[in-house]
């Protein structure tokens, strides 16, 4: 070929491919670089609000070697106040039916380009970790985080603060900043902090069962029996059993738990075998750069039976549902959870997290409290619904609720659960005290090992001295105060500040340390501002974020009811758990979180797609019911999606003088912290209440499909025809794909329209047509070109060419080459490229012949959303339909 018309051919090319490219292999356009000036080191900045309130004095007992480990540290970056609008814009449109935004969900790329910080300011910021030390381990691609490595003196270094030893009053050895870290004043506009610089832990939300519980009998000594909750147990009471016989069981749908212990996967099948359920569908999942942390069983309390009861109760109440459990091991600076946390979010890994450990606002401090609003407003965004256990400190959050002491810090909420942007899950109890076989049989069926009889009045979950149930039927006094202040209150073990957690987010003053918590403060004066979502009969007029959202059975058998579980480590000898004697009793927070978590993987398979943060919807289906039929104590409507909890208070005993703490009586060493009791509505003490599973799943947005014929009998002559109706429920709007597939040999199918559009609680049709082509051929020579623009220009271009070269120069060989080259492209192209697959107008199957077939095939309807080069399947449906072809 002349070079002249080489350039012309390549020039053509070039122009030809150039729009084609897809616009999203670019990186970040439009964002501003927030970092202005140098990085001068001696020119800082501190970021207050960030030294843990029980890194005191009088707990110090020196500075930390240079060489202490400081591993996996998360510098926390922060959003732009227009960025940090417009993300919450966007989550508000995604959980509105009517916005074309709705159920948008970005990719973890596509909000970290959207909402995070510039591509310059990462590389300015990685680069002077670099410089201090530190190894950079991964920069999150929701650009909230940035994961790095170093030691103690690399610490000293660069954020100006020293780590010191703090022994605990218990003798437990911590690790902490002793004083607010300091970063260059040019890197404030963008990093907020590190996330964290101690080792002070997240408690888990579960507790064995009461010491004074024996199980399958005495309960707290007044030798009443004890009524456990099994799986099936669980169904009866929340109304899901239906749910799960129809195959709404959680099927095809994944729940993340965080976690920084192993289990023995043993115990959760012979858990599941005992009640009958199928093995559990379990992957343990591993971040990049993390290692395994092994099982962790160092107190009755630890990590690994958190993690056990985790996956036991996800899975015990959504059993077809996979169980991914993402485990890092928690380091002197990090925990293993946190770790795991941001691995579901940047990888998008399930449509469900489940995290059920906690620390209050104050503990965690700026940097902590804001680490969790990004994650967990990324997470929203992507469509992943973040589930957080309240807590089992009652009114108390900062309190420890494994110590049996009064609580000493006031009015405090796990920061872990107190954004906008998760649901937050607290407890209830059971209130059959005084009449347990009006709900529970007093021996099993053999099927499910059942025995409860249905629905149960709850209470708010209190296992303190300041429950009534406790103080007037235990230890037999008239007042809350009366009864903390007696020996058997301490003899008994009822002085810890246990309960299901709730409250008010709010920035908190240490007045020990004088360390002052600010959340983000775009959006928090005083605590996180209350959600727009947030309104209802008894909803404070507080303007801050209120918690929990709604509330499940947490009891530990304080009372009389509990939650089993298996862990054969237990046990003596390590026994498996093949018998219900063989069991462990359990209760907090940490169930009904993972109970509500198997909950909403029943909502996304029934509906067909991720939810997000659907608190909007939650709110708005409290509001839409009678609180006066709903009512947990009065035998509430079979209609409730909520069963209102009206009796009883999340206020805990406390040391007198600490604050809110109120003593009546001159005298007494222990008043009662002014916590929150339950009331018509929403609460303080149980938020919305406990839900009935069938009703709230069926009042989701969703679409169904009919058609006026499912039995079909067609030839070469005679077609079958059928009208298909999509009809939206509960306000659902877009567009769906109609598909049918696996049809029988020599048949196809074609929508007259394949694509539908639905107003909210409108409907639409389709004719399906079903016929028997004449001389169809076979698969194998149906070839169908392929739909690709680049290739298809190239051969465009190729064969023009090589035809302008046949008449353009005497080099008609090269011209033919050219002619060849584009054949042979062409041919290969279309190889493989069968049209037997099944597509959205038509479908086609097999050849003609002569003799008849039969099977069963499917409609199916899908809504789906394209996010650049990204589709997400928001929901979707099948029928079934039986066709013959003759």
């Amino acid at each position: 070929m002349r070079p002249k018309y080489l350039l012309s051919f390549l020039a053509v090319l070039f122009l030809a491919v150039i729009p084609l490219i897809p616009s999203s292999v670019s990186g970040q356009s439009g964002v501003a670089s927030r970092i202005r000036g140098a990085i001068d080191n001696t020119k800082l900045t501190a970021l207050g609000g960030n030294v843990h309130p029980m890194a005191r004095s009088e707990f110090d007992r020196g500075a930390a070697a240079a060489s202490l480990p400081m591993e996996h540290m998360q510098l926390v970056l922060t959003r732009s106040a227009d960025e940090e609008t417009a993300l919450e814009t966007l989550l508000a449109q995604q959980q509105n039916p009517s916005s074309p935004n709705y159920h948008n969900w970005l990719t973890p790329e596509q909000s970290g380009q959207q909402f995070g910080a510039s591509d310059q300011d990462v590389q300015k910021i990685t680069a002077w970790l670099q410089s201090q030390g530190f190894h950079v381990n991964e920069v999150a691609k929701g650009r909230g985080t940035i994961d790095f490595s170093g030691n103690a003196g690399e610490v000293q270094q660069a954020f100006h603060t020293s780590i010191h030893r703090y022994v605990m009053a218990d003798g437990v050895e911590r690790w902490a900043n002793s004083t607010d870290p300091q970063i260059p004043a040019a890197l404030a506009p963008v990093v907020a902090g590190v996330h964290s610089l101690n080792s002070f832990p997240r408690k888990p939300m579960s507790h064995r069962a009461h010491p004074n519980v024996t199980l399958g009998g005495n309960c707290n000594g007044n030798n009443t029996n004890c009524y456990a909750v099994g799986p099936t147990d669980f169904a009866t009471i929340y109304n899901s059993q239906a749910l799960l016989t129809a195959g709404v069981n959680g099927s095809g749908q994944t729940i993340a738990i965080v976690a920084d212990s192993d289990i023995n996967s043993a115990d959760v099948n012979n858990f599941r075998s005992l009640f009958g359920l199928s093995a559990v569908n379990l992957q343990r999942i591993i971040p990049t750069s993390s290692t395994n942390p092994g099982i962790q069983n160092n107190s009755n309390n630890s990590d690994e039976v958190e993690s056990v009861l985790d996956v036991e109760w996800a899975g015990a109440v959504a059993p077809g549902a996979t169980i991914d459990l993402v485990l890092a091991p928690t380091t002197n600076t990090a925990f293993g959870g946190d770790t795991a946390a941001i691995y579901i979010v940047d990888n998008n890994l399930a449509p469900i997290l489940s995290y059920s450990y906690g620390a209050c606002e104050l503990a965690l401090g700026t940097s902590g409290n804001l680490f969790y609003q990004n994650l967990w407003s990324q997470a929203a965004s992507e469509g992943i619904t973040v589930l957080v256990s309240t807590g089992d400190s009652g009114a108390a959050g900062c309190d420890d609720p494994n110590q049996n002491l009064p609580a000493d810090f006031g009015l405090q909420v796990n920061g872990v659960g107190s954004t906008p942007f998760n649901i937050a899950v607290g407890g209830t109890d059971f209130n059959d005290f005084s009449n347990p076989t009006t709900y529970w049989n007093n021996s099993n069926s053999s099927s499910g090992l059942v025995s409860a009889k249905s629905y149960i009045p709850e209470i708010a979950y209190n296992d303190s001295c300041a429950n009534s149930v406790i103080y007037t039927n235990v230890l037999n006094f008239s007042s809350a105060e009366a009864g903390c202040n007696s020996s058997a209150a301490n003899t008994d073990k009822f002085l810890a500040p246990a309960g299901g957690s709730g409250g008010v987010s709010n920035c908190t003053t240490n007045s020990t340390t004088g360390t002052t918590v600010n959340l983000n403060a775009s959006s928090c004066s005083g605590g996180y501002a209350k959600p727009s979502w947030q309104t209802g009969v008894g909803v404070p007029a507080d303007g801050k974020r209120d918690v929990p959202d709604l509330s499940l059975f947490a009891g530990d058998g304080t009372i009389q009811n509990f939650y089993l579980m298996c862990q054969s480590d237990q046990n003596t000898n390590n026994a498996a758990c093949t018998s219900t004697p063989l069991l462990q009793g359990v209760g907090g927070t940490s169930v009904s979180v993972q109970a509500f978590a198997g909950i909403t993987a029943l909502i996304n398979q029934q509906t067909g797609g991720r939810q997000g943060n659907f608190n909007p919807t939650l709110y708005s289906l409290a509001a839409a019911q009678s609180a006066s039929s709903c009512n947990s104590t009065s035998n509430p409507s079979t209609a409730c999606v909520f069963y209102d909890t009206t009796v009883g208070t999340v206020a805990m005993d406390c040391d007198a003088g600490t604050p809110n703490c109120v003593v009546n009586t001159t005298g007494d060493s222990i008043g009662i912290l002014s916590g929150f009791n339950a009331g018509v509505g929403f609460d303080l003490a149980t938020g919305l209440g406990s839900v009935n599973i069938g009703n709230l799943i069926n009042k989701f947005p969703n679409f169904s499909l009919s058609s006026s014929v499912t039995t079909f009998t067609v030839s070469s002559t005679s077609p079958g025809t059928s009208t298909v109706t999509v009809t939206s429920q509960n306000g659902f709007s877009g567009t769906v794909q109609l598909t049918c597939s696996g049809l029988p040999t020599g048949a196809s199918c074609k929508f007259g329209t394949p694509s539908v559009t639905l107003a909210a609680n409108g409907t639409a049709t389709s004719t399906l047509t079903i016929t028997k082509p004449s001389g169809t051929l076979t698969p194998s020579l149906q070839r169908n070109f392929p739909n690709n623009p680049i290739l298809i220009t190239g051969v465009v271009t190729l064969l023009m060419l090589g035809f302008l070269t046949i008449f353009r120069t005497p080099q008609r060989s090269v011209a033919l080459a050219l002619i060849a080259f584009a054949a042979l492209l062409t041919m290969a192209a279309c190889s493989g490229s069968s049209s037997s697959s099944t597509n959205s107008s038509s479908s086609t199957s097999g050849s003609s012949s002569s003799s008849s077939s039969s099977g069963n095939a499917s409609i199916a309807g899908t809504n789906t959303i394209t996010n650049g080069s990204t589709t997400y399947t928001a929901a979707s449906h099948a029928l079934a339909i039986t066709v013959t072809v003759q």
